[in-house]
């Protein structure tokens, strides 16, 4: 067994989860990977011991019944992925950790960690789930968070958002890989944030705009690096301005699949990158990969 080839999804039960684990059970069958069911089971703190404990509660007997509920969800999924994906190798695990740490941990050995945009957690009500939110900051692998379904894609593609050239190889190879995988197109886009533009607008710069000509050159020189080990590839390249959000969100909406890179490649948006990886993500109609 490939440790790292293996596509870990974290299993929560919740509709957010679920999402994931189909796209996670479509992606591993594509890509003949093994997928590992993970369920992170925060161990009780002391304090809530106590508590429990006072009230005549037993507190290692209600973390054990927990876990045996998150066994036995598990292997019901995994049954259900048997008979429905025959050809998936499958392997389940519930991981007595917070399931930011948990997944985290799994991700030093995956190939790629998926998560749904939502979960069970106390915070599950807020616009991007503290799981998915935390993953795409820590894991060592790319990050995959899947949002709720909307609309299936209408122009097949990848894209990959950029704002700036620095560090942009994780993300290009991570593109190019997933479009050669898909058989699809793939989209460049380079945008530079723009204070003048109109908040969500975004466009072509003019013939004028200075230092559009050096950024040019240098997306021209990043793509050609990675882009010759997949010919196949058919690539159209952008140079935007305005704001990046809203363009990396306008053209990946009727795509497949959105990719980030974590570091490096949103330096001129306007805020922290990791900002931008959250609102991208929290907005998205598409999954996002988060590239490390």
């Amino acid at each position: 067994m490939e440790a790292q080839r293996d596509i870990v999804v974290g299993v929560d039960g919740s509709s957010g989860s679920d999402h994931a684990l189909e796209w996670a059970i479509a992606e591993a069958a594509r890509a003949d990977c093994g997928l590992v069911l993970a369920y992170g089971l925060t161990p009780m703190t002391p304090n809530e011991r106590g508590w429990l404990a006072r009230g005549g509660a037993d507190p290692t007997g209600m973390q054990r019944q927990v876990r045996r509920k998150a066994e036995e969800m598990l292997r019901e999924k995994a049954k259900k992925i048997a008979e429905d994906s025959p050809g998936v190798r499958i392997t389940t695990t519930v991981c007595e950790q917070d399931p930011r740490a948990a997944l985290a941990g799994l991700s030093r050995h995956a190939h790629q960690v998926v998560v749904g945009s939502r979960g069970h957690g106390p915070i599950a009500s807020l616009l991007l789930g503290s799981v998915s939110q935390a993953l795409t900051r820590t894991a060592d692998c790319p990050v995959v968070v899947v949002r709720p379904p909307s609309a299936p894609a209408v122009e097949p593609g990848v894209v990959v958002g950029l704002s700036s050239t620095q560090g942009s190889g994780p993300a290009l190879s991570a593109g190019f890989a997933e479009a050669a995988a898909r058989g699809v197109p793939l989209v460049v886009a380079l945008c530079v944030w723009d204070g003048f533009y109109v908040m969500g607008s975004w466009g072509d710069p003019t013939e004028d705009s200075p230092g559009f000509d050096e950024l040019r050159v240098a997306l021209a020189a990043a793509i050609d690096g990675v882009g010759r080990q997949y010919p196949e590839v058919s690539v159209t390249v952008l140079v935007e301005h305005g704001s990046v959000t809203h363009c990396f969100l306008d053209l990946s909406r009727a795509r497949d699949l959105l990719v980030l890179g974590r570091s490096g490649t949103h330096a001129a948006w306007g805020a922290g990158s990791g900002s931008l990886t959250t609102v991208v993500v929290e907005h998205a109609h598409v999954p996002v990969m988060v590239v490390p």
